[in-house]
């Protein structure tokens, strides 16, 4: 009996598993892209709990990494990696935009972002609501 509920437990685990790595392979080679304030964000999962990404503006491209992983309420948060220099955006001659400011008006911490994860096909578009801010999203083919 206490086996037979030990496996039941194991494949429920397992199960639950698969279904994140299932809903986040999509996102696998793929680029989701969003606007916020007319900057734009690219972002790169990857297999291994890792993205990478870009913020582009009209000042340069700020370069980002950082680890993701699925919250127990479902949610996809990203850490941001903070820079051996302290700094993740060097225009020109300026050492600007800490990491520290990259999310100020994320009640998680500046470092840690997290949002709804639904199943989603490339090519897919949708509004995302963040704090009361709302922003189109595309899960574009490719890395970009």
């Amino acid at each position: 009996m206490r086996f037979s509920a030990l496996i039941a437990a194991l494949l429920v685990s397992v199960g639950s598993a698969l279904a994140v790595i299932d809903q986040m392979s999509v996102y696998y080679g793929n680029t989701v892209v969003t606007a916020d304030k007319g900057d734009e964000f690219r972002f790169h999962y990857k297999q291994d709990h890792q993205f990478d990404g870009s913020r582009i503006t009209n000042f340069g491209t700020l370069s980002f990494t950082g680890s993701w992983a699925v919250d127990q309420s479902g949610k996809l948060c990203r850490t941001y990696d903070k820079p051996s220099n302290g700094y993740v955006w060097t225009p020109s001659a300026k050492l600007t935009k800490s990491i520290e400011n990259l999310a100020n008006h994320n009640p998680e911490g500046a470092d840690r972002v997290c949002a709804p994860l639904l199943a989603r096909q490339v090519g897919d578009s949708w509004v995302e609501n963040l704090n009361g801010e709302s922003r189109a999203v595309t899960l574009a083919a490719g890395i970009k």
